[in-house]
């Protein structure tokens, strides 16, 4: 659980102050000594955007400039125009997908070549698509082990059925959060009481299992056989001991070159 203020929800993905100390983690290692900050305007940018200040404080890692955009921002050239006359030595972006894809565009247009970090959003093909060569060399962090045996399995059962798997951390997100639900339901005193309607068991995955939404283009019928095929293979484990150990993910961050 991370900042436990409801005791018994738990989260499986990573805040923002975890993916804020991995970002940290990685600039101090590389020795990055003027950092610049470039945020959406939503509440999730701003989040972000003072997580990774507050971590970067603690590492005493200089920022010389942040800037912020809103998400609907058609032309961003002003707020990137500020960075790279701020001479950064590498830059980090807190977007959404297509806001994001702008941003390295607009970059790339400025003639700025400085290294870039790009939280999270990176990882969908969204992203990708719209910025196209501007995102060739960007880094994110990924924060689960996708290295897992249990987790290349789901992998090869996706691309099988729905082609490759996106590089996102949500569907592992998802497979760790149904595996360890139904692992808690099958056994024999919470079976009694689900049974006997004493207490229900509630399980919510928001986000779809192999590609983002946008690829699957976002039909309600993709999403649901997407969730249910994931379902369906933790069942079939389950069934063969009757019982579903559930594997949590490691702590560390894995970094990763988006494709």
């Amino acid at each position: 659980m991370t900042q436990p203020v409801m005791p018994y929800v738990f989260r499986f993905g990573p805040d923002s102050t975890q993916e804020a100390q991995a970002v940290a983690d990685l600039l101090a290692a590389q020795q990055f000594k003027r950092v610049a900050l470039v945020a959406c305007s939503a509440t999730s940018g701003i989040d972000y955007l003072r997580a990774i200040t507050a971590a970067l404080g603690k590492k005493n890692i200089p920022i010389v400039i942040e800037q912020t955009y809103d998400i609907n921002a058609v032309d961003l050239s002003p707020q990137l125009a500020n960075v790279r006359n701020a001479k950064p030595d590498v830059v980090v972006v807190i977007p959404y997908p297509a806001d994001g894809a702008r941003v390295l565009r607009t970059a790339q247009q400025l003639g700025m070549s400085v290294p870039t970090v790009v939280v999270r959003t990176v990882l969908m093909e969204t992203l990708r698509k719209l910025a196209g060569d501007a995102s060739d060399g960007v880094v994110t962090p990924n924060t689960v082990d996708t290295s897992r045996t249990d987790v290349q399995l789901l992998f090869r059962h996706l691309d099988t059925r729905y082609g490759a798997h996106q590089p996102t951390l949500y569907s592992v997100i998802s497979y760790d959060a149904a595996s360890v639900a139904l692992a808690i339901a099958s056994q024999p005193d919470v079976l009694q009481r689900l049974e006997a309607g004493d207490i229900h068991l509630r399980v919510k995955i928001f986000a779809t299992m192999s590609n983002e939404s946008e690829h699957l283009k976002a039909s309600k019928g993709a999403r649901a056989r997407h969730i249910g095929s994931l379902l369906a293979t933790i069942r079939d484990r389950r069934g063969i001991t009757g019982t579903c150990t559930p594997r949590w993910p490691k702590r560390g961050h894995v970094w990763c070159q988006p494709i």
